[in-house]
């Protein structure tokens, strides 16, 4: 029996030795890694849970106190979703009024109707006199010329007072007067009239101009443009100067230009806003384009960007004869736009056309029969002033040496940074006869007025119904024409005081009647020497190009 007792004496300090080492690993353990304390030991269950998520909050308000680096990024983080539920990218539509796109056939000559040109129907000229006593051949159409001509917006009420501000709307009103007594002696003489109609080729021109610009062609294909050298030294200049400034601790100025290149690609513009200071919201706002084709019979075509132009303008005169005379009022792309997707770009960038792969051009023939019916040319229906943007600010670009001279880039950067989701609306007219002006009433949806405004400190009543010759556009007769071109000195003072003129919109964005409402228009003249309609609308599209992201070239 004795050898059994050793055995079991044996197993049994084996066990003990085992919870020995046992005891020295957990003693170990607790000592290397931080214990709890005497009253989370002492307290029971519940009481250490509460007191372990006391001090998990606590840890966590740290870390979001004012001045630490979790706060800012989480106050950037919440502020951007903020911003970008409200945040909509403003819409820059630009109208060509008075354009000469009308269907006229000549049954004796001609099969079929055709776009009035001076090329074909030049012979109507002769067979017309100028005097309009006389009816000469029959052209009902002039009748309906005639009307849309004497149904131009009302002259822009003139200011009264001293200073830059009474300078700037004095020669708005004068500009608005020139147009509309243009439009009305235009309206009167049938031959020259009937000439006016048939230039049709300055639409065509127009079209060119804006169709083949950089801003359509980067929202066509939604790749950034390169910025040329001279653009990327100053904002080279720029950077180093900023960079120098917070190394030294400086704050810059904040009316000085920055040109910078943000981190996204994207330009930072003398007129631009930041309204955040997070990554998200340094970047520029997207831009939706329109263009609208106001004829001198009173319809409306919406252009997409999409179309391209004809270079010749033989082809255009069918094209736009099609859309014209179509039943349904559209013209549709029948080739899906393969050749669109083809066609070799001509903004510098062509070397950067990367090539498409099988799996690329798969896709793209797919979607070209996806936008096999996409809509070129359509005519839009009655009321117009709900093709045109809500809040708006229509802007006209005149050719009359009556109406201020303002840098167009730097009235638009103002405008940009007083409000970046402002709406814009220029109007050019497509008629070397006619001026931008004298806006057809149709397009000028009607808003409230103000009954009284401030013009250098002195309230004064408006009248809606101000003609050429009422008494309060007779008061302020000193001061030529010359004088309203003194406006280019401060480009600050004409946003704030053209910003001011014709009163401010509804705060619902509509008027009683229920139309959009538009705020005050402004009227400017871009360049102190006679220039073509195609010029404006090349000047206003290269303006509008500094608004989009770029890249700088490799």
């Amino acid at each position: 029996m004795q050898p059994r007792k050793k055995s079991s004496a044996r197993a049994h300090n084996g066990a003990e030795n085992a919870k020995t080492t046992k005891r020295k690993v957990c003693r170990d353990t607790t000592a290397a890694a931080p214990g709890p304390t005497k009253d989370d030991v002492s307290g029971s269950t519940p009481q250490k849970k509460r007191k372990t998520a006391r001090r998990a909050a606590s840890v966590e308000e740290s870390k979001f106190a004012p001045g630490s680096e979790h706060a800012s990024v989480s106050r950037d983080f919440g502020a951007h979703r903020r911003h970008s539920r409200k945040r909509n990218p403003p819409t820059c539509c630009v109208v060509l009024t008075h354009c000469p796109l009308y269907m006229y056939r000549d049954k004796k000559r001609h099969a079929s109707p055709a776009l009035l040109n001076i090329d074909e129907h030049n012979y109507l000229l002769t067979a017309l006199p100028a005097s309009s006593a006389s009816d000469g051949p029959g052209l009902p159409f002039l009748g309906k010329l005639q009307a849309q001509l004497k149904d131009v917006s009302p002259a822009f009420p003139r200011g009264s007072g001293n200073g830059y501000q009474h300078i700037s709307r004095r020669g708005m009103a004068d500009a608005s007067e020139a147009a509309r007594a243009r439009a009305l002696t235009l309206s009167e003489d049938r031959r020259t009239l009937l000439e006016a109609a048939m230039r049709s080729d300055v639409v065509h021109q127009c079209l060119l101009s804006v169709l083949d610009s950089l801003v359509v062609s980067q929202l066509r294909t939604n790749t950034p443009h390169f910025v040329s050298e001279q653009e990327s030294t100053s904002a080279g200049r720029e950077g180093v100067k900023d960079d120098k400034q917070k190394s030294d601790g400086a704050v810059p100025h904040p009316d000085e230009p920055n040109n910078r290149e943000s981190e996204s690609g994207e330009q930072s513009l003398p007129g631009s806003v930041k309204t955040s200071s997070s990554p998200g919201e340094s970047k520029a706002p997207g831009l939706k384009f329109d263009l609208l084709l106001h004829t001198m019979d009173g319809k409306l075509l919406r252009v997409s960007t999409s179309f391209r132009v004809p270079r010749s303008f033989k082809i255009f005169k069918k094209v736009f004869a099609m859309a014209l005379s179509s039943p349904t009022g559209k013209l549709k792309s029948n080739s899906g736009g393969d050749s669109g997707q083809k066609e070799s770009r001509r903004h510098g960038w062509g070397g950067a056309e990367h090539k498409e792969d099988e799996s690329t051009s798969a896709q793209s023939e797919g979607q070209g029969e996806q936008d096999e019916g996409e809509t070129l040319i359509e005519v839009l229906q009655p009321p117009f002033s709900r093709h045109l943007p809500r809040e708006f600010r229509p802007m006209c670009l005149s050719g009359s040496r009556h109406a201020p001279k303002v840098p167009l880039r730097s009235f638009l950067g103002e405008l940009r940074q007083s409000d970046p989701q402002e709406n814009l609306v220029f109007f050019i007219s497509a008629s070397p006869y006619l001026d931008a002006a004298a806006v057809p009433s149709s397009l000028f949806p009607p808003s409230p007025l103000p009954t009284t405004t401030t013009v250098a400190g002195t309230p004064r009543p408006l009248s809606v119904s101000q003609g050429p010759g009422s008494s309060q556009e007779k008061e302020d007769t000193s001061g030529g024409p010359g004088d309203a071109e003194d406006i280019s000195c401060n480009v600050k003072d004409a946003v704030s005081s053209l910003s001011r003129q014709n009163g401010e919109p509804p705060r619902d964005g509509k008027d009683d009647k229920g139309v959009h409402a538009r705020k005050g228009a402004v009227v400017l003249g871009i360049s102190n020497f006679p220039t073509s309609s195609s010029v404006r609308c090349d000047r206003v599209m290269h303006e509008l190009a500094h608004y989009l992201p770029h890249q700088t070239p490799s």
